[in-house]
């Protein structure tokens, strides 16, 4: 005579255990088939090379009213021209290359800004250098569709970028640093 009524039925539990075991080893099994037999997809290797789309440009520095003057102004500049980066790989060197930054009028598709330079690609930074800009050296994200850039910025850069998107460089005060963030998209 058993003293616990429900130990009574444990060949019954271990059974209906057994079946679960069994059932989930089964669908695991099936699962894992599924997706090893499923068709393979070529990995396509990720590289700069191509046309990317400014999505976003942001300023950070120790002005704050800098900041939100510049970050005003990149927006207006994006309302009216789409801004692209073309990058040209090297045949002989996947890590150097040509760089045209473009500003096309929204409205008339017309180039309004145009810069031509060269780029050098390492592991994690991306060095470029144009008619306005030296030694621009801007971290990097790369993905297949995706950019994204951090370039550090002095009075000097600011300078350039600041004249160039419509603005006084002349609100750029001295010993100004930061960081300028980029998002772009093919």
């Amino acid at each position: 005579m058993y003293l616990c009524p429900a130990l009574q039925n444990e060949p019954i539990l271990q059974n209906i255990m057994n079946k679960k075991n069994c059932f989930l080893s089964v669908l695991f099994a099936l699962a894992f088939f599924i997706y090893s037999c499923d068709e393979k997809k070529e990995l396509i290797p990720t590289t700069i090379d191509g046309e990317w789309i400014v999505i976003e440009r942001t300023l950070e520095t120790n002005d704050p009213s800098l900041d939100m003057n510049v970050n005003d102004l990149f927006r207006e500049d994006s309302r009216n021209y789409t801004i692209k980066r073309i990058f040209s790989e090297n045949q002989n060197n996947p890590a150097i290359g040509a760089i045209e930054t473009l500003a096309i009028d929204k409205k008339t598709d017309v180039s309004f800004r145009k810069r031509i330079g060269t780029y050098a690609i390492t592991s994690d930074s991306i060095f470029i250098e144009d008619e306005l800009l030296k030694d621009f050296r801007q971290k990097y994200l790369l993905g297949p569709t995706l950019l994204e850039t951090q370039v550090k910025v002095t009075k000097k850069e600011l300078d350039v970028l600041v004249f160039e998107i419509g603005g006084d460089p002349n609100t750029v005060r001295e010993g100004t640093v930061g960081k300028l963030k980029m998002r772009e998209v093919r």
